[in-house]
């Protein structure tokens, strides 16, 4: 299930929705601080935030997966 989402995220080409996010202002401060200090936009520095914090989680999962896979087959192999 995993493997679908991340297949999914490397389509640039998708369709773009917008998302509303409600934060203080001294976030919103420092989110327009690294966004202009990086030369982009708020949105499209957020965009980024979010890409990367979702990409982690993806990959987090995938290790996860692949090891609870792998100590099932080691028990498997145990019983045998």
């Amino acid at each position: 299930m995993l493997s679908y989402y991340i297949e999914r995220g490397n389509n640039m080409n998708e369709k773009k929705v917008t998302l509303q996010v409600i934060v203080s202002q001294n976030l919103a401060d420092r989110i327009d601080y690294y966004a202009n200090y990086m030369g982009m936009s708020r949105s499209g520095f957020c965009a980024s935030i979010i890409g990367q914090g979702i990409l982690g989680y993806d990959k987090v999962g995938s290790i996860l997966e692949n090891y609870v896979v792998s100590e099932i087959h080691k028990e498997e192999l145990k019983k045998n």
